[in-house]
């Protein structure tokens, strides 16, 4: 009898948990679609912030003295890499050869939002030529300076795996790629 009562008494708790359960699945099924709409939205936030900012600081750092400098950049959201253009004997370039580990974040604009980077920069194995119109696109004067200066620009990009959309001071959004 005892046996009995122990088993009734774990099939009531049994098919309480099972009702629980089946009531918290749609739940959890609402929280992962929320979930993947949020990031869905993030990610397409990011690439629109990306496209409108004009302006990056991106920071090097060679034998633990930094040093930072606005560029303009061009994000590829097919490559997921930034682009940016840099005369050839420039000081970050040698900076770059040294260390290619590089820290940015876009200027922000009106509303204070911006993406926070940390990756590494290459010399681009495209040409300017092969970026030269979404870059003149982006910034029109930059049609005279590849124009008067290019046999001395360089292209670099910046290869990362996430990045950092911040909103305000109380939301960060990290973005996967």
């Amino acid at each position: 009898k005892h046996i009995v009562n122990s088993l009734r008494f774990i099939h009531e708790k049994l098919h309480i948990f099972i009702k629980w359960f089946q009531k918290m699945i749609p739940f959890y099924i609402i929280l992962v679609l929320e979930k993947i709409i949020k990031e869905s939205n993030m990610k397409q936030y990011f690439k629109a912030l990306l496209a409108e900012q004009t302006e990056m600081a991106l920071a090097t750092s060679v034998k633990d003295i930094p040093n930072v400098r606005i560029v303009n950049f061009y994000y590829d959201e097919e490559t997921k890499k930034l682009f940016f253009i840099s005369f050839k004997n420039s000081h970050k370039i040698q900076e770059l050869a040294i260390n290619n580990r590089i820290a940015l974040t876009t200027v922000p604009k009106g509303d204070g939002r911006y993406v926070r980077i940390q990756g590494r920069v290459k010399e681009s194995q495209l040409s300017i030529e092969d970026i030269r119109s979404v870059f003149v696109q982006k910034y029109p004067y930059y049609q005279d300076i590849i124009e008067q200066h290019s046999n001395s620009l360089q292209l670099f990009e910046v290869s990362f795996s996430d990045a950092f959309l911040v909103l305000d001071n109380n939301q960060v959004e990290k973005i996967k790629l």
